[in-house]
């Protein structure tokens, strides 16, 4: 598929932005060279794919942060959307580099210091 923003007859606007995934939230951040294609401009690196829908237009558009902004003519929703999900992934890899200990049992633990 081409880029659909030259193609006559696929809206440019009236959009809604239904949710955002990161597709490598479910694999333990093995695979670093997996991304999707957005569906409008055809950009093949798309890592947290916002999937928008329209009243005209049968199937759900799985886009880029970009084409999603454009779509659905909102340029904060979509990136506070995706800024989120890198939120979380950076806290994730930075708790697994925390420094764990494994206790008389076997077991792994941390000491964290609570906020007061």
């Amino acid at each position: 598929m081409g880029n659909l923003w030259k193609l006559p007859g696929i809206p440019h606007k009236g959009w809604i932005l239904e949710y955002v995934y990161d597709i490598r939230e479910d694999e333990d951040f093995v695979d670093e060279d997996e991304y999707e294609t957005c569906m409008m401009c055809n950009y093949e690196r798309i890592r947290y794919v916002h999937v928008v829908t329209h009243k005209d237009v049968e199937e759900e558009f799985r886009v880029g942060c970009i084409c999603a902004e454009k779509m659905t003519d909102d340029y904060v929703t979509p990136k506070k959307h995706e800024k989120r999900l890198r939120n979380k992934f950076h806290r994730c890899i930075n708790w697994l580099k925390k420094e764990w200990k494994t206790s008389k049992n076997g077991n792994f633990y941390m000491k964290v210091k609570l906020a007061e």
